[in-house]
């Protein structure tokens, strides 16, 4: 079993992102939960401790957006946003609300594993 060291959180509604980006994380090595909404990926967060969470803004039940601001709100763990949204403002906003990062999709492997390296420790 990995170490929680590597444990990563993907939050987002679109379950094909979800496998996409899971199958990108574990084959560098980390260990991936996931959650579909924000609901679900507040008690994963809570429940799972991850050492950094991907997360989708657009989404139902609250939005990516809100549940940002309460993942960030303790700053214990980085948060970084995965979205198709191209306006400037969105990623102003999320890293005024703590991002950690931000991603555009559809996701480039490298780009993510960049970020993963420069935020985390290197997968075991």
């Amino acid at each position: 079993m990995k170490r929680d060291v590597n444990k990563i959180l993907v939050i987002d509604d679109d379950k094909t992102v979800v496998g996409v980006v899971a199958a990108v994380l574990r084959g560098a090595g980390y260990q991936v939960i996931s959650a579909l909404d924000p609901v679900q990926g507040f008690m994963a967060a809570r429940r799972e401790k991850p050492k950094l969470i991907l997360l989708d803004i657009m989404m139902p039940a609250g939005g990516g957006m809100a549940l940002l601001q309460k993942l960030t709100s303790t700053g214990d763990v980085p948060v970084v946003i995965i979205t198709m949204l191209t306006d400037p403002k969105i990623e102003a906003d999320a890293k005024a609300a703590g991002a950690a990062g931000f991603l555009k999709k559809p996701l480039n492997p490298e780009s993510l594993t960049t970020l993963l390296a420069d935020l985390l420790p290197a997968p075991d």
